[in-house]
């Protein structure tokens, strides 16, 4: 009879049982790149769980989480709705972007809650209905009580706004003090077996008292109580605390996976959130958008970077709020909104070696300097070269690409020319990321000092496999892996080191188009020699 080992469970050298012994051998893994599509946006809304991160994989999504665009939203710049559709706007394909969205709010939200009374001459409290989350939204759902199929029963239906999902509770059976009560509190709380699950949208607790049945005058009952919180967001109410269990703001977003590329706080013009959010995109591997104030001068902006003191690949600026129709039931207007998702939302959609430079950008009617109202005061060269040269992304039109709307130019917040270009933080954290998340499993196996260790091989295997994968998309130019004993001293061995050297060349995207024209009557040419066919 044969016994079966894992082959990292089995001491060869132990055997003293005469038989079959099969050991299976794990073949050789690869390394899986990361997702590069995630954005992550932070911003107030009216329903949706708070300071907990969601990822959401279309604008349908992110209604059901968040209850959708609105016209309290809509006059919110802090409002994560209307950013994320904007954001997702810029994908053109459900399949390109995913989102990471985080609901903050100033700390003065509330939930909706209604109180279900019974038939009673001296009628008494049945149940206390609370909506899930806090927020207005909460305060648009009607509780509607009708008598149900079976023998004192009753059907309970809980109607939200579009576009979240109606919830029905039938044959909920009373008859008695406190059966009803208690039978609807475990259908909401819990489920209905066999039909349903526990309610997306209220909690129900006892209300005290002997309740008999429910009364059915006045149903539909309205809940009411809920806001929203948005009233004084600040900076605090964005970056949250990292302390905090669990964490709250912009630390709620640490260890996500995918890691998004670029975050940023909706609408968040303060610039002394700044530091603290440079702080933290260093420690994840992400990129970080800064939005600044509506009516900024290039110049403005210039030196607001260099007090500051940004001089970051992972950081970018972004000016010039957009003209934007906003199609929410009840607005159905134009108005000005941060560049930022727009900008951003671009970034996220491309993949990591692509730079945004000469992109277009999609949804814009016309921004603060290029619009119908107050004319058309286009960049010149020097001006578009100066916010290249300090990260500071806008959109314009035409950009070299032809008339549309797009990016001028590609650039974070940096002056160190090799690593200016977005797309080197974007490949350089896609690389980073894609490495960690396979390469540990090699921590903790046995390494020799032999020339031929097999580790260092696998090590060396797994690296070469991935990059020329990239390489063969052309996502990447070329590349080299030293993991040997020319970098693995033996006392480096003898120490518990492993050490793998990645070099990679990246892709250069074109900044410059020189063509060389020469033209007039004395200019010398060579004919093409005329194929066969054409000189008959």
């Amino acid at each position: 009879m044969a016994i079966i080992y894992d082959s990292n469970n089995l001491n060869l050298l132990a055997l003293n049982t005469p038989g079959v012994y099969v050991r299976i051998i794990r073949p050789p893994g690869y390394i899986l790149g990361q997702p590069t599509d995630a954005a992550a946006i932070l911003g107030t809304a009216s329903w949706g769980a708070l300071n907990t991160p969601y990822l959401s994989g279309s604008p349908s999504d992110t209604a059901l989480a968040y209850g959708g665009s609105s016209v309290v939203g809509s006059s919110d710049p802090f409002d994560l709705c209307n950013e994320s559709n904007i954001a997702f706007a810029q994908a053109q394909s459900p399949v390109s972007q995913q989102q990471w969205l985080v609901r903050i709010s100033d700390g003065t939200d509330a939930k909706s809650s209604v109180i279900l009374m019974d038939i009673a001459g001296s009628p008494v409290a049945i149940l206390t209905l609370t909506a899930l989350y806090s927020g207005i939204v909460g305060n648009q759902i009607k509780v509607h009580i009708t008598n149900g199929a079976a023998l004192s029963s009753y059907n309970v239906t809980l109607v939200p706004p579009s576009p979240l999902d109606v919830e029905v509770f039938p044959n909920i059976l009373g008859g008695s003090a406190g059966v009803f009560a208690n039978n609807l509190l475990n259908a909401i709380n819990q489920g209905v077996s066999g039909f349903r699950g526990p309610s997306k949208l209220v909690k129900a607790s006892a209300a005290g008292g002997t309740s008999v049945n429910p009364t059915l005058v006045g149903s539909p009952f309205s809940m009411a109580g809920g806001t929203d919180g948005r009233s004084t967001v600040d900076v605090a109410s964005f970056m949250g605390s990292d302390g905090a269990v669990p964490k709250t703001g912009i630390y709620s977003l640490r260890n996500l996976q995918p890691v998004p590329t670029v975050m940023w706080c909706a609408g968040l013009t303060d610039p002394t959130a700044v530091p603290t959010i440079q702080s933290f995109v260093r420690s994840e591997g992400m990129m970080a958008a800064f939005t600044l104030p509506a009516g900024t001068s290039t110049a403005t902006a210039s030196s607001t970077r260099t007090t500051l003191g940004i001089d970051d690949p992972l950081c970018f600026f972004t000016k010039d709020w957009v003209y934007h129709f906003d199609s929410t039931p009840g607005v159905g207007r134009v108005k000005l909104v941060s560049p930022t998702p727009f900008i951003a939302g671009r970034i996220a959609a491309l993949s990591p070696e692509n730079s945004p430079c000469n992109k277009e950008l999609f949804e814009v009617l016309g921004t603060e300097r290029l619009n119908d109202q107050t004319g058309y005061r286009s960049y010149s060269a020097s001006e578009i070269g100066q916010c290249h040269d300090n990260g500071i992304m806008i959109a314009h039109n035409p950009i070299p690409a032809g008339s549309m709307w797009g990016m001028p130019h590609g650039n974070a917040a940096t002056t160190d020319g090799v690593r200016a270009r977005i797309e080197w933080a974007r490949m350089t954290n896609f690389l980073a990321h894609s490495i960690n998340g396979y390469m540990g499993r090699f921590v903790g196996m046995n390494q020799s000092q032999r020339t031929n260790d097999p580790l260092r091989a696998q090590v060396k295997a797994a690296l070469d496999e991935f990059l020329q994968n990239l390489a063969d998309n052309l996502q990447i130019d070329s590349f080299k892996v030293v993991c040997d004993k020319s970098n693995n001293s033996d006392a480096m061995i003898a120490r518990g080191f492993l050490k793998a050297q990645v070099y990679v060349r990246y892709m250069s995207s074109v900044q410059y188009l020189i063509i060389d024209l020469q033209g007039g009557t004395t200019v010398i040419t060579v004919q093409n020699t005329l194929q066969d066919g054409l000189a008959a």
